[in-house]
């Protein structure tokens, strides 16, 4: 994960180093996009599972609370 991260990065200063220098920099900022995506939106999806998993834990502790307790 955080090698991946890394390169993510790396790739997306050499982009902005290129363009800085007046360098053709469009294959390495489709290339750091693209190696971004794939790289941050299995997390997304993995941060996004937890969410809905927190939430429907908290969801059955206030029905515990409040008298309505429904299995997990």
């Amino acid at each position: 994960m955080a090698t991946q991260l890394e390169a993510a990065e790396l790739l997306l200063l050499r982009t902005a180093w290129m363009e800085d220098n007046h360098r053709g920099y469009e294959k390495e900022s489709a290339m750091a996009k693209k190696y971004g995506f794939i790289v941050s939106v299995p997390h997304v999806f993995r941060m996004h599972a937890l969410t809905i998993n927190a939430f429907h834990i908290l969801t059955h502790f206030i029905n515990c609370f409040f008298g309505e307790s429904h299995a997990l």
